[in-house]
């Protein structure tokens, strides 16, 4: 479980399940930075402060990283998805 617990500069606290709804929510209430405190099953991998730019970049990392991802996979008759690991 993936969990982005962001604290803004005026003591609002959210949670996010992902950083497109973080970076929706800063632009719809008009946060220009935020404090993250991301967590996946529970332990904390990131706890650093962020802009609105920086957020913008983490979607796009994120974005280039799936489509490394699903290059990878390939789906066998079940329909279940497997990796690719064949070399060149």
């Amino acid at each position: 479980m993936f969990i982005i617990n962001a604290t803004f500069p005026d003591g609002d606290s959210q949670s996010f399940g992902n950083p497109e709804d973080l970076l929706r929510y800063m632009k719809e209430e008009g946060y220009t930075e935020v404090r993250v405190d991301a967590q996946y099953i529970f332990d904390t991998f990131a706890n650093m402060f962020m802009t609105t730019d920086e957020v913008e970049r983490w979607i796009d990392m994120k974005a280039e990283l799936d489509m490394k991802m699903d290059g990878l996979k390939t789906k066998d008759e079940s329909g279940l998805q497997s990796g690719n690991f064949d070399r060149p």
